[in-house]
């Protein structure tokens, strides 16, 4: 964990990539070859790199790091520019296959269509591919399966799964649901919603290459960010990017947000509560302005800070993590975890937090018995 000094520094960095500003640095900089050491471990670690990077370069050249460790860093920052340009060819690719022939509607989730409201899109970390068929998933597994390409389907909940493939190097996902809730009630008026609120609003649409590739409408994409977000952060833990395109995404399409709709829409779902609470941290630690949330009303933020700051990234180098190679060891080690953070976010999403400890547990006896 940082020291508050590095940590200032390191949001400085953050906001100045995130929105191509330059900030004033007061007394901050300049820091030690050390300092940048655990700077740039955050930035890892939180799936920043590039966007701290762009950060950087908007420092005076006296604050700016080492020239070794500049150098190895534009080295990183050039492989995520390729892959990048990687996805983007194999989604326009995609985009073309299920439209040209007896086209089968779909909508990109997250990816380049959030990346897209970056300064420089490039630079946001991309995973893999996430499209949504309303409910033709069968029918696109089949098509890639015509291709020759081996399809992977994941039994989620009964009559239903994803599906999971990989083309020119890129994994792609075929997602049954744009939004996962674990509420039962949250996820039965989201059924009866779900088809109404994707007609009401316009999709957002990403140009590649003059192909045309239709997201969410900015209200569902911002639910669909925001269950995301709160999905991870009840089981393994979320890094800063899912914060980032939040913060990208509201500021780009703050002006064509029904503010009445999404706080409807976000009641509706059980997430208004925790949508106030990143609100307030994307306002005070991203640079995220105050005209660009929809919403006046803030819940303190602090210990969703602690919180990310700890996980990162899918809590993949979050230090709290116990690990056992004894199966059920581990087990326990995963439900205390998970119980743990399910009383820790009680207060901002009540429905979540007690109904997804309970699927999980009743899953896991199913997967016993």
């Amino acid at each position: 964990m940082l020291d508050n000094r590095l940590l200032q520094a390191f949001f400085l960095l953050l906001r100045q990539g995130l929105w191509n500003r330059k900030e004033s640095t007061g007394s901050l900089f300049p820091l030690t070859p050390e300092d940048w050491k655990q700077l740039y471990e955050m930035a890892v670690k939180q799936t920043v790199q590039a966007i701290v990077y762009d950060g950087v370069r908007l420092l005076d050249k006296e604050h700016q790091p080492p020239r070794g460790m500049l150098i190895q860093w534009t080295v990183t920052i050039d492989h995520i520019e390729r892959k990048n340009k990687q996805h983007l060819d194999t989604l326009r690719v995609l985009a073309q296959y299920f439209t040209h022939q007896a086209p089968l509607p779909f909508l990109l989730l997250k990816g380049e269509a959030n990346g897209s409201y970056y300064p420089q899109p490039l630079h946001r970390e991309c995973g893999d591919i996430d499209l949504y068929f309303y409910d033709k998933s069968e029918e696109a597994n089949r098509r890639i399966e015509a291709l020759g390409i081996p399809v992977h389907r994941e039994a989620y909940r009964k009559g239903s799964n994803n599906a999971e493939y990989f083309i020119n190097g890129v994994q792609v996902e075929h997602r049954i649901r744009y939004l996962t809730l674990h509420n039962p009630f949250a996820r039965r008026r989201l059924k009866a919603r779900q088809n109404q609120w994707l007609t009401e609003r316009q999709p957002g649409i990403l140009d590649i290459q003059g192909t045309t590739v239709p997201f969410l409408p900015a209200e569902l994409n911002q639910a669909m960010q925001l269950g995301h977000i709160l999905k991870h952060l009840l089981t393994e833990g979320v890094g800063m990017r899912q914060c980032c395109d939040l913060a990208c995404t509201l500021h780009g399409t703050h002006t064509s947000i029904d503010p009445a709709y999404l706080k409807q829409m976000l009641k509706t779902l059980g997430l208004y509560r925790f949508a106030t609470v990143m609100y307030d941290l994307l306002e005070k630690h991203f640079g995220l302005p105050s005209d660009s949330i929809p919403f006046a009303e803030r819940r303190n933020s602090d210990a969703l800070l602690q919180e990310i700051l700890e996980s990162g990234n899918f809590g993949q180098l979050d230090t709290r993590n116990k690990h056992s190679d004894r199966y059920w060891v581990q087990k326990g080690y995963t439900i205390a975890r998970i119980c743990s953070k399910c009383y820790h976010f009680l207060q901002y999403a009540p429905g979540e937090a007690i109904w997804w400890p309970i699927e999980l547990a009743i899953a896991n006896l199913k997967g016993i018995k």
